[in-house]
């Protein structure tokens, strides 16, 4: 049986779009599969969802897309959310995901789906292409899910397959170096207040201040 909420979400939002930015912070619905579906013109789900809420198939298809647009593919979003699955979602799921995202940006389905200000959605291939080349194998998951709150990899669209594991390596080996190096400035920096604040507690507040100035260069 297919779960209509994400469906019933989507129309509610096409209806009131001030709460796209609620539905940005907050778990996806259940039954994404089913609104990828209808969003991919499927014949059977577009059916089952009409006689569900009542809608025209047209009315369903545009909430769908409009939901796609404005909660999955955000620029801050990640790569689970593009492919609008949770992070325990399986592989078959992440790639059926994938699957009918990329039939709804097709030109047959497309044409359907321009927004009202005639914008083509063609333009999010990229970004659901390369949510998926994140999380295709066990390793490429593994590595962005370590890193996945820099939200670094939607920034990197035309990047290679090998240049990719190498990407993530290396912004991992950045990211501890860079750690490791503030690690002295910042205790030195403690310091030197915790001496000023000894300093000052003596009053010697003049003698202090050019002492910092000339031990913190």
């Amino acid at each position: 049986m297919r779960e209509p909420s994400a469906v019933i979400s989507a129309l509610t939002i096409l209806q009131s779009p001030n709460l796209v930015r609620t539905a940005r912070r907050t778990e996806l619905p259940r039954g994404m599969t089913f609104l990828l579906e209808v969003a991919a013109n499927d014949a059977e789900a577009l059916k089952k969802a009409s006689q569900t809420t009542g809608r025209t198939e047209q009315t369903l298809r545009e909430a769908a897309g409009f939901y796609i647009e404005q909660v999955l593919l955000t620029s801050k979003t990640d790569s689970y959310r593009v492919l609008g699955a949770h992070m325990n979602a399986p592989t078959d799921k992440l790639r059926r995901h994938m699957a009918l995202l990329l039939r709804w940006l097709h030109p047959d389905v497309a044409a359907r789906n321009e927004t009202s200000a005639g914008i083509d959605r063609s333009v999010f291939a990229s970004q659901i292409t390369l949510a998926w080349e994140n999380l295709k194998t066990r390793e490429r998951r593994a590595a962005y899910d370590q890193l996945r709150p820099t939200g670094s990899f939607l920034r990197h669209p035309n990047i290679s397959s090998k240049r990719h594991m190498k990407t993530l390596q290396r912004t991992s080996a950045q990211r501890r170096i860079r750690i490791n190096k503030s690690k002295p400035r910042q205790r030195k920096l403690r310091r030197t207040i915790a001496s000023g604040i000894s300093g000052l507690e003596r009053g010697g507040l003049i003698n202090w201040f050019f002492r910092f100035l000339r031990g913190y260069r």
